[in-house]
């Protein structure tokens, strides 16, 4: 893959030199771009960098489906930080279709990361994704994602 040694360049630490890889990549690789940060997700033993691979996906996550599956295998990740963002990421999609599969997740998700999953879904349910980040519905929290 041409996309590969520019990706390898995460560091994980979200700075200026991951923000210049996620930037080339998107523009030179619009079309795989889902692939490619899934790949890199799964080959990567760093959770930094599987974390960064994840959060990325917010800014696409509405509009390619291939987001959603790589936030959809992140839920399950041995790091808590990671199923957190991925959580996040899928209560921001808005896709009510994700329901029925986030439900079946109640058994078998992580301990810490259930309240994640319960939010998810309320966010989801209830067409507010503000409501991740505000889990009591004050009207107080807003989560704005900027691309």
């Amino acid at each position: 893959m041409a996309a590969q040694p520019i990706i390898d360049g995460l560091d994980g630490k979200y700075g200026k030199n991951d923000f210049h890889i996620f930037e080339t990549l998107e523009r030179e690789y619009p079309e795989d771009i889902a692939e490619i940060y899934l790949e890199h997700y799964t080959k990567s033993k760093k959770y930094l960098v599987r974390a960064t691979c994840v959060n990325r996906t917010l800014f696409h996550i509405r509009t390619n489906k291939g987001m959603i599956n790589l936030a959809m295998k992140a839920v399950l990740d041995k790091s808590n930080i990671v199923r957190a963002i991925a959580f996040a990421a899928l209560a921001y999609s808005q896709h009510v279709e994700l329901i029925p599969e986030l439900k079946k997740l109640r058994g078998v998700i992580h301990e810490k990361s259930k309240l994640d999953l319960e939010a998810a879904i309320d966010a989801i349910e209830n067409k507010n994704h503000n409501y991740y980040q505000d889990r009591k519905h004050t009207g107080k929290i807003t989560w704005n994602v900027l691309s």
